[in-house]
């Protein structure tokens, strides 16, 4: 494919002298400015939050269930409604899914357990590991394109951006844009693009409103090119957490959308379903969500674990009972433990009250 020669056709009222004299440079009328609305269908969720011709950037901590998250918009983009992480689907959509980390027996088995239309076929579109990881490569530059023309592609899915950048140095991300822009010029419907992204370590305080921000791995070249950029990550890190919280930090196109915060959680289907009377202060007092699972376990719950002083247990059975009496998980039991360890006493490799008049 000769993109030089396809892309010649961009539209255009001036040209710089780009390569085979292409027009590169349109300049709108100042009518044009005034008089624009999105086009029909090109609001894909909410009010300019996932928009055709935009770049969306969704990142959190490995383990995030962002995967999760992308074969759900996938799956309520074949429908054509519902919702998204909260925000609503506002329109029926084609998606590409550009996959560089999900083998076929994890792709099989998280579309399967989905309810999708009866030609999902027609709207859900995934790739392989691409043998290629670069966006400035022909091959792949003309694959990308030919794809979004044959499919009618309106959403595409670049997961993860690190995959096809060298570093995260802002010379790289410059130029993982760069090659995306042109692989993207002069098509006469400019898909959105949704970004896979992972963030680094987070530190104390890192969960407080815009300071999400500072999560975002790399240079910040890559928050100024997303029009709008969502948080997802699990309220804590047990194994067995299910629930997440995705938060929208910046919106260019509708700032009504920054600082909103859903709370969801990964159901049966494999779809991010909503939380009802989710208590934000679990998510909101700590990285990890433990510091506020021990606030939870009172010193009552551990009076109620050893009998009021009558039962002696081992470390892990204490650990096991404080679970199910305070609802925690299996880490913050053990936690909590130690926290309390003033009401704790030890007899022949046993726990028990030490102190039954100790205060919470």
């Amino acid at each position: 494919m000769d993109m030089n020669a396809e892309m010649t056709g961009a539209k255009g009222t001036s040209s710089s002298g780009g390569a085979n004299g292409a027009n590169v440079l349109h300049v709108l009328t100042f009518a044009d400015v005034l008089n624009y609305n999105p086009p029909p269908g090109s609001l894909l969720v909410a009010e300019g939050l996932v928009e055709m011709g935009e770049n969306v950037l969704l990142y959190g901590p490995p383990g995030g269930f962002k995967s999760f998250s992308v074969g759900d918009l996938m799956a309520r983009g074949a429908w054509g409604c519902g919702e998204w992480l909260g925000f609503p689907v506002q329109a029926r959509f084609a998606s590409l899914w550009i996959n560089c980390e999900n083998g076929r027996r994890r792709l099989r088995d998280q579309f399967a357990k989905m309810e999708l239309p009866a030609d999902a076929a027609d709207f859900i579109h995934v790739t392989d590991i691409p043998e290629v990881w670069s966006l400035a490569d022909p091959r792949m530059a003309g694959a990308i394109r030919q794809t979004i023309t044959a499919k009618n592609i309106r959403l595409v899915i670049l997961d993860t951006v690190s995959n096809f950048c060298e570093d995260e140095l802002a010379k790289h991300f410059t130029a993982f844009f760069a090659a995306l822009n042109t692989i993207l010029a002069g098509l006469s419907e400019r898909p959105a693009v949704l970004l896979i992204h992972h963030s680094r370590k987070p530190k104390e305080g890192d969960r407080g409103g815009r300071s999400l921000l500072n999560l975002i791995s790399g240079h910040q070249t890559l928050q100024r090119r997303a029009s709008a950029i969502i948080f997802m990550g699990r309220v804590t890190d047990e194994f067995e957490e299910k629930r997440v919280v995705a938060v929208c930090l910046k919106c260019r196109n509708n700032g009504d959308l920054e600082g909103r915060k859903f709370a969801l959680k990964l159901g049966e289907r494999n779809t991010l379903e909503p939380l009802v009377d989710f208590d934000w202060s679990e998510w909101e007092q700590g990285t990890t969500g433990r510091k506020s699972q021990q606030r939870k376990v009172t010193g009552d719950h551990i009076r109620q674990v050893f009998d009021h002083g009558e039962t002696w247990l081992a470390q892990s059975e204490a650990a096991e009972r404080l679970q199910e009496i305070a609802g925690v998980g299996r880490s913050a039991a053990y936690d909590a433990l130690k926290f309390h360890g003033h009401l704790i006493g030890r007899k022949d490799g046993k726990m028990g009250l030490a102190d039954l008049g100790g205060e919470d």
